[in-house]
């Protein structure tokens, strides 16, 4: 069955997340319980693993940048099928993805077409690579990003929760209208309008909640960068922790979405991994963003005598070779000598 070609994953915990250190999950495979893959998605998973999708840009087809900074391609609408599903062709620029949510209207699958990116569903991180799919059924949080340098591709497919109301119906796709984005620019996402997201998202079912990241995955100086996702309408703290040791307390008051930190004088010139640990109740932290590095700064002294190392081993070298040059002609001049 060619399905059973593609890995697939799921999770019945419940929304109180405990975040534990641990090593990323690089295979997904199905578990008792799963359900099995619906028959229309496989048709697509079909497609991509032919190279036969349909062009994410044909004009006849709705395309947005979503308010999270994704191109959403609608390549089928719930009203194209009966209402049983919406799926859609996503461009993840390099460095994007939606903030931890989810959904109460729908279930979710997460189909890597190319690129990697990671995914978290509860309390498991995913290394995903083109092939991984990924079940996220309604009401367990998740989320998903391009954390590579190149564009990653991926299918979303959606069902409406059947026990639901009505709405669930084609839901999913009035938010990302709701919220997205004319496509000019077919690459490069525009400024992503994170505040109205928030606002909008709960009339469709979604809640963002209040989710602590690193804003980069590494930083050169002495300053560190921290965001809070979810609406700011409370005060919430996290834990920045120093591989050498050291915690430093931060709180986020009311409205604070952005917090530099700059890191105390007796960290020194070293290297170190940072993570984000023990966020405050109603809070949480992101798994694809708990951990970041601060990189050790070169010391400008360092420039000039490494500059003069370096030339001095290239005056040797020159020397050296020279040598060799004129050692080579003298041994050729004894030859010729010899056979004269």
């Amino acid at each position: 069955m060619k399905s059973l070609k593609s890995k697939a994953f799921s999770l019945a915990s419940s929304l109180m997340l405990t975040f534990a250190i641990g090593s990323v999950a690089e295979a997904a495979t199905f578990r008792p319980g799963d359900p099995p893959v619906p028959t229309s998605l496989q048709e697509y998973i079909d497609l991509a693993e032919t190279g036969t999708l349909p062009d994410p840009l044909d004009p006849n087809k709705l395309v947005l940048w979503s308010g999270g900074g994704e191109r959403f391609t609608f390549l089928e609408r719930a009203q194209d099928n009966g209402g049983q599903f919406s799926i859609f062709d996503v461009l993840v620029p390099t460095f994007n993805g939606p903030p931890l949510h989810f959904h109460t209207r729908e279930n979710e699958w997460f189909y890597v077409v190319e690129g990697n990116v990671f995914l978290q569903v509860a309390d498991e991180l995913i290394a995903g690579e083109p092939g991984t799919l990924v079940y996220g059924p309604a009401t367990i949080i998740h989320s998903f990003k391009n954390k590579a340098s190149d564009p990653a591709r991926m299918l979303l497919y959606y069902e409406p929760v059947p026990e639901d109301d009505p709405n669930s119906v084609g839901n999913i796709e009035r938010f990302f209208i709701e919220v997205g984005q004319e496509v000019v620019d077919p690459i490069n996402p525009p400024a992503v309008d994170i505040p109205r997201l928030l606002s909008v998202a709960p009339d469709f079912g979604l809640t963002f909640p209040k989710t602590f990241g690193f804003e980069a995955s590494e930083f050169t100086g002495d300053e560190v960068t921290i965001r809070r996702s979810g609406i700011p309408d409370a005060s919430s703290s996290v834990v920045l922790g120093l591989s050498n040791g050291l915690d430093i307390p931060l709180t986020f008051e009311i409205g604070e979405v952005f917090k530099t930190v700059t890191l105390p004088s007796e960290v020194g010139n070293q290297t170190l991994d940072l993570i984000l640990k023990d966020p405050s109740p109603g809070s949480l932290v992101g798994l694809i963003d708990q951990k970041a590095v601060r990189t050790a700064n070169v010391p400008e002294s360092s420039f000039p005598i490494g500059l003069l190392a370096f030339g001095m081993l290239g005056a040797g070298l020159i020397s050296r070779g020279i040598k060799t040059h004129s050692e080579k002609n003298v041994n050729s001049s004894k030859l010729c000598a010899q056979k004269s």
